[in-house]
């Protein structure tokens, strides 16, 4: 491979990094408030139940 190829694979692979590593925290960043809303739910659910006793 000639260098100038070479720098560009490498300037493709970290490019490509960055943006998985993006996608990464905005999946985890979006789990985590689905996961805290949901449990927020449930709370709030089980404070009903426990109200209609």
């Amino acid at each position: 491979m000639i260098p100038t190829q070479i720098l560009q694979n490498e300037q493709h692979a970290e490019a490509e990094t960055r943006v998985l590593a993006f996608y990464g925290n905005v999946n985890s960043h979006y789990l985590t408030n689905y996961m805290e809303l949901h449990q927020e739910e449930q709370e709030q659910n089980e404070n009903h139940i426990n109200q209609d006793k």
